[in-house]
């Protein structure tokens, strides 16, 4: 089908306006994959980027009641052994949009097999008694029926992922509902094509045969880079930069295509969103429009829970892309100190999600294209995440607080040229004065996690991490150290001997400086925490004997 750029990606006919982007070719991309035997495929796109219109537009395609005259005209006409298979199929749709995280699994399971039995009735009428609670034995029966292989068609797929398989039971479960569908129809033959659309990158990847996990996903993800000619797939959705200056040109000469671009937000492979393009485009109107309201379901769950700390508060690498930086995973975790804290693995875990939900919902882009586990974004407008932030904190300041905190990376960076250890007490202070105002004791971030979010990516400075402690090595032109140490309810004057001493007592130290016999500046930080008190901090800075 075309996809009418002058409004929301509304699936539309051919009598639409005249600015319109034709992705029907993409249509034989599809048709490719289930001829080389992948019957059971993903693809994936930002919200809003007609992940949904896509597969109506299949499920249309290959749908025995829809009127051949929809095609004429479009790119797979051109096709001849593609379009040569239209109309031969029973197409069901199924859309998960109203999935939520009240939604339980077993009820979901009774509900999917009674609306499945009720739409093909009501769409099949000539098929006969269907298996009541048996969903696979329900689309075989409707095959066996009609006389046709089945095109089944799911939107907003991964909401299932996200929502209801929360526990290895019920993921399981899942699996093993897929696992023998796909076992059955390879057998009998009766499914041609099952296609799911989702937001989030590689979330079907999480779909795997329960008893053989490592034969690799279920699912066929025509988004991946790691299929082959994925790199052409990226057009199959929103509008690519070279349709943009093609098919807006003769129409919005006038604008500048640089610019426009930039207005609506990039995306893996060049892609803009359609609606937002061209809403601006008609009211003169540089603001960029995005729906949110999907995203906030996994800040507010994280805040709930506790492990919002992982998220908005521990985690300042995400502080810093709501502050309008570009991320960087690799580097943040290159010598990040939570190697050894256990958490570690589930922090990035969590932060990485979190940047594909927003992903998903158009709020962040890659700076790197076909970067599918966003090792390195960027937001796309600040403006929307705290619209988020807002909505999710109705009545407190978590996220401006925070970023007004990450704001003060600078200071901190001077301060330790000029050997101040003042500054960076004063901000770890007031970082736990947030924590625990925010989450109680609820969170489960280290001191030594929170100094290192703090004093990471700073420009003129390597961070080598060592026990407790951070050595800052100078990259700015002349070899020069500088030491962060940090304990927590200790005694202070065994803290500082310890310290001061490194050098004289530690051959790893002596190594990982390079023999280094020249002045180091130690900044010295001794907390105090306590359930029952307020957090204090000793800051002192001398230098290492």
């Amino acid at each position: 089908m075309l996809i009418d750029v002058t409004q929301d990606n509304l699936y539309i006919s051919l009598c639409s306006r005249k600015l319109r982007a034709d992705k029907t070719s993409y249509i034989e991309e599809v048709d490719n994959a289930v001829s080389e035997g992948h019957n059971f495929i993903s693809l994936c796109a930002p919200g809003g980027l007609g992940v949904s219109t896509f597969a109506d537009m299949v499920g249309a395609f290959y749908n025995e009641k829809t009127e051949t005259s929809v095609f004429w005209g479009t790119d797979i006409v051109k096709s001849a052994d593609t379009f040569a298979k239209r109309g031969r199929y029973a197409v069901l749709t199924f859309d998960f949009m109203e999935v939520n995280n009240t939604t339980q699994y077993n009820r979901f399971i009774t509900d999917l097999c009674e609306q499945t039995a009720q739409a093909i009735r009501t769409l099949y009428p000539e098929t006969g008694k269907l298996p009541k609670y048996d969903w696979a034995a329900q689309l075989k029966t409707l095959s066996a029926d009609t006389g046709r292989k089945l095109v089944l068609i799911f939107k907003n797929f991964d909401r299932v992922l996200r929502f209801v398989t929360r526990t290895a039971d019920f993921l399981n479960a899942w699996r093993r509902l897929w696992a023998g569908l796909i076992e059955s129809s390879r057998r009998d033959g009766f499914i041609y094509l099952a296609l799911a659309g989702t937001h989030i990158p590689g979330i079907t990847d999480m779909l795997v045969h329960p008893e053989h996990p490592g034969a690799g996903s279920l699912f066929y993800n025509l988004s991946s880079e790691k299929q082959t000619g994925s790199t052409r797939m990226f057009g199959w959705c929103g509008i690519t930069f070279e349709e943009m200056t093609t098919i807006l040109k003769a129409s919005f000469s006038e604008l500048d295509s640089d610019e426009l671009y930039d207005w609506c937000g990039h995306y893996d492979g060049g892609l803009v969103k359609p609606s937002t393009l061209f809403t601006s485009i008609e009211a003169r109107d540089m603001f960029i429009t995005s729906n949110v309201s999907n995203a906030i379901w996994f800040v507010r769950d994280s805040l709930g829970s506790g492990t919002g700390a992982y998220l908005l508060c521990g985690d300042i690498g995400v502080a810093r892309l709501l502050n309008g930086e570009v991320v960087n995973m690799k580097e943040v975790s290159q010598y990040d100190p939570r190697v050894n804290t256990g958490y570690a693995r589930e922090i990035y875990a969590y932060t990485r999600r979190f940047l594909q939900i927003l992903y998903a919902e158009g709020l962040v882009s890659l700076v790197t294209q076909t970067d599918s586990r966003l090792d390195v974004a960027e937001l796309v407008n600040t403006e929307i995440v705290m619209a988020v932030a807002d909505e999710v904190n109705s009545n407190s300041d978590y996220l401006r607080d925070l970023c007004s905190l990450v704001s003060r990376r600078e200071q901190i960076e001077q301060a330790i040229e000029d050997a101040d250890a003042s500054v960076l007490g004063e901000v770890l202070r007031d970082y736990l004065l947030l924590q625990k105002k925010y989450l109680g004791n609820r969170s489960s971030i280290t001191i030594w996690q929170a100094v290192y979010d703090f004093i990471s990516d700073m420009e003129n400075y390597e961070i080598i991490t060592f026990g407790n402690i951070f050595i800052l090595k100078d990259i700015g032109g002349s070899e020069s150290y500088s030491v962060i140490a940090v304990a927590v309810n200790v005694d202070e004057n065994r803290f500082l001997d310890e310290t001061l001493n490194l050098r004289l007592r530690s051959g790893a130290f002596r190594k990982l400086i390079n023999g280094y016999t020249g002045r180091i500046c130690v900044m010295a930080y001794n907390f105090v925490l306590s359930n029952d008190s307020e957090p204090k901090v000793s800051a002192r800075s001398a230098l290492l004997a």
